[in-house]
């Protein structure tokens, strides 16, 4: 499977969800667990460890060839939009939070 259809596929199981990818070794990454601690044992945010989780390293290989995004922790967000997936990078770094977007088609249907 390609790398588009791999992060298509990511993106879809994270569908209109608030995500934060981390790695185990990023002192940055614990900080915001530790902050978002509550929200993420809620629900509200879900985490996803790149060293675990083969999918969410494509994903971000992907991401870091379409938005230049290849940091940890980031944080993304994934909505419908018509024919394609809308997903969103938010820059929580920033006095005022900014978002970067970019489509990418649906995974196709397997059947």
């Amino acid at each position: 499977m390609s790398e588009d259809k791999i992060a298509a596929s990511f993106a879809e199981k994270h569908k209109e969800k608030i995500f934060v990818i981390t790695h185990p070794l990023c002192p940055a990454c614990q900080a915001v667990e530790e902050a978002l601690k509550d929200e993420i044992k809620s629900g509200k945010i879900e985490k996803i460890e790149i060293t675990s989780d083969e999918d969410a390293r494509t994903f971000m290989k992907v991401m870091k060839r379409e938005l230049g995004i290849d940091t940890v922790p980031s944080f993304f967000a994934v909505d419908d939009d018509k024919d394609a997936l809308k997903v969103c990078y938010i820059d929580i770094t920033r006095k005022e939070s900014e978002m970067k977007c970019v489509k990418i088609k649906r995974p196709e249907s397997e059947g």
